[in-house]
Order: C-alpha cells, then sequence, then structure tokens
C-alpha cells in the first residue's frame, strides 16, 4: 500500500494538490464559511502529517480545520463530496 504526507507525492503533484485546497477554501467561503489564512496554513501543516491518499484522513485533516461552527459540518460535508469527487 503506498503512503505519502503531501511532502513525499512529488513536487508537481504537491503544486497540484496545494491549488486545489486553494480552489476548495475559495468555494467553501463563497459559502459563507470562515476560511481565514490561518486556517488554510493550518491545513497544510495537517497534511504533512497525513496520508494523503487516505481519503478519510484527508477529509478529517480539512475538516478538523476549517469547520469552526456545527452549521458548517453538512455543507462542508457536500461541498467536499462534490468538489473531490472528480468529474461525474
Amino acid at each position: 500500500m503506498q503512503t505519502a504526507c503531501i511532502a513525499e507525492v512529488g513536487e508537481r503533484a504537491a503544486e497540484v494538490i496545494e491549488q486545489k485546497l486553494c480552489e476548495f477554501c475559495r468555494l467553501l467561503r463563497a459559502h459563507g464559511m470562515q476560511v481565514t489564512t490561518g486556517r488554510m496554513i493550518d491545513i497544510f501543516r495537517a497534511l504533512q502529517a497525513i496520508d494523503v491518499f487516505q481519503r478519510d484522513d484527508f477529509y478529517t485533516a480539512l475538516e478538523a480545520n476549517v469547520v469552526a461552527r456545527a452549521s458548517d459540518r453538512e455543507v462542508f460535508r457536500q461541498l467536499f463530496l462534490q468538489f473531490w469527487s472528480g468529474p461525474a
């Protein structure tokens, strides 16, 4: 089984993940979530400690760093599934 934190996935792959995470954070903001620059930095730090290829770990790392209000949890879940599922 392949495991890798964001620092180990290769420079190009890390750039793509970083770009997609920024897009995802903009989407969350557009839906009223309070995703600050500090929270984004925390996301990148969290991704250094997990296997980014494990979807549940990836989800949990993002959720833990951006969901500040209980009312945001379902919005986050729906947007995560929509955004990270790829093209339909």
